[in-house]
């Protein structure tokens, strides 16, 4: 997928991102936040568990909560072995703008 998997779609109020399993698979993963309008405050977690998409109890943080900046990328990767990942808006996104994040997997590995 062109972009990268789409975890979160212009979001702003808390909740959980769209899940993507990753079958378990070794590699770099990389999150990108994408800011759109004014935000004036904010949060993002990514997060993986091993169980199921659909698991209820508490997901593993991947690195620590990343913060949208307006017309700006953030990103962070994260090396090692994920199931199943979300990108979970921890803190609601203030100001008027929206954040949207995608992940790429794996990112500069060997084929």
């Amino acid at each position: 997928m062109a972009g990268g998997a789409k975890l979160q779609d212009a979001a702003s109020s808390t909740g959980n991102g769209n899940v993507v399993n990753c079958l378990g698979i070794a590699g770099t993963y990389r999150l990108t936040l994408i800011g759109a309008g004014t935000i004036s405050a904010g949060g993002v977690t990514w997060e993986q568990n091993p169980i199921s998409a659909t698991y209820s109890g508490t997901w593993e943080p991947l690195a620590a909560e990343l913060t949208p900046v307006d017309a700006t990328v953030v990103s962070a990767a994260f090396t090692g072995v994920v199931h199943y990942v979300r990108a979970r808006v921890s803190t609601a996104v203030t100001g008027g703008g929206t954040v949207t994040a995608r992940m790429q997997a794996p990112v500069g590995d060997a084929a």
